[in-house]
């Protein structure tokens, strides 16, 4: 398939957009993390296959560090704000020991 029409079976990003030809192309041409979508040209215009998607998120999952991953694990900046917060509330009510 062409990658416009790779692009048309792909989920919706953030915000319901489609993500663009470009955002496809570019995968393929400089990739993420090292990861590159595989494509092959047949004239002047580059073809990927499903299997290909599959493999390349598969490899951008595989990658991925293990907290992030986990649905349970909080978010890193959020946690350490809260974190803080609750001992700032329990320094103010007198109870110490921190967390």
């Amino acid at each position: 398939m062409t990658l416009s029409q790779a692009r048309d079976i792909l989920p919706t990003g953030r915000g319901g957009a489609r993500r663009s030809t470009s955002t496809l192309w570019r995968w393929a041409s400089k990739g993420i993390r090292g990861r590159k979508l595989r494509v092959i040209k047949i004239g002047r215009v580059a073809h990927t296959t499903r299997r290909w998607l599959f493999e390349f998120f598969q490899d951008l999952a595989d990658d991925m560090p293990a907290n992030l991953l986990d649905s349970k694990q909080a978010h890193p900046t959020r946690d350490s704000r809260s974190l803080r917060d609750a001992e700032e509330e329990l320094d103010g009510l007198g109870i110490t020991g921190g967390l």
